[in-house]
């Protein structure tokens, strides 16, 4: 069965696997209760690390998984990688820089990103400013370098989901459609991409249940696992998503 691995965020120095009894060890439930492997993640945090530190971890994630998957019943070629906000940047870090990758490549099957940072331009007013200096440091010389959105044209091509929302913080939905454009360029055909209105994308986790909080996003995870999992590597992914908008 797939493996689904879900990376929370926090603005690069806080979150964790477990924010309380229900989140968001809800994500892998349902991904259980859906017969596949839920796998509830988590990875270094600035100040004390800084990058590529949390992308090291995913790749040591994904290495652990290709490994162990089977014990538990999923199949070690079904690695799917679910980042939000920071987790999204930490998962799009490890997917396009093959320096972080083993020598197998990047042993993964897809990816769902929501509502995270690929290129690295911070705004003096974003809110976040301090939090993104604490972990990519403060010379915005290294910016590109550190930026996925960079190595998108040099990394191997995965299928990929993005998915944006209404009432994000600012330049996270220009962010996502920044990806977009770069993998539509790359690829001549464009990866799913889902903006979700009338919402936050951290909605799906408000509840103990995902699905009647964002049946969107459930509905669409789902389907994009599904429609790729059979896939061979670089074939050509699932395309344009725009029919599961909002949060209802």
């Amino acid at each position: 069965m797939p493996v689904v691995v879900f990376l929370h965020g926090g603005a690069y120095v806080r979150g964790e696997r477990n924010l309380n009894a229900e989140i968001y060890g809800n994500v892998s439930m349902y991904f259980a209760q859906n017969r596949m492997l839920g796998v509830n993640a988590t990875y270094r945090l600035a100040p004390a690390a800084q990058w590529p530190a949390a992308s090291e971890d995913v790749s040591a994630l994904v290495t652990w998984l290709k490994a162990h998957a089977s014990e538990y019943g999923g199949d070690p070629r079904r690695i799917y990688l679910i980042g939000h906000s920071a987790g999204a940047t930490h998962v799009a870090t490890y997917a396009f820089l093959k320096d972080l990758h083993p020598k197998s490549g990047p042993g993964v099957a897809g990816l769902i990103l929501m509502s995270g940072r690929y290129h690295f331009d911070p705004n003096p007013d974003d809110p976040n400013l301090r939090n993104f200096q604490a972990y990519f440091g403060t010379d915005p010389k290294r910016y590109p370098a550190m930026s996925p959105i960079n190595h998108v044209k040099r990394a191997r091509k995965l299928p990929v989901f993005i998915a944006v929302a209404e009432y994000d913080n600012p330049d996270l939905d220009t962010q996502g459609a920044m990806l977009l454009s770069a993998l539509c360029q790359r690829d001549r055909a464009c990866p799913r991409f889902t903006p979700a209105w009338n919402t936050t994308i951290i909605c799906p986790w408000c509840s103990s249940s995902i699905r009647p909080t964002a049946p969107w996003a459930a509905r669409s995870w789902i389907s994009f696992a599904g429609a790729n999992s059979t896939k061979p590597a670089g074939a050509r992914p699932a395309g344009f998503d725009f029919s599961k908008r909002g949060c209802a």
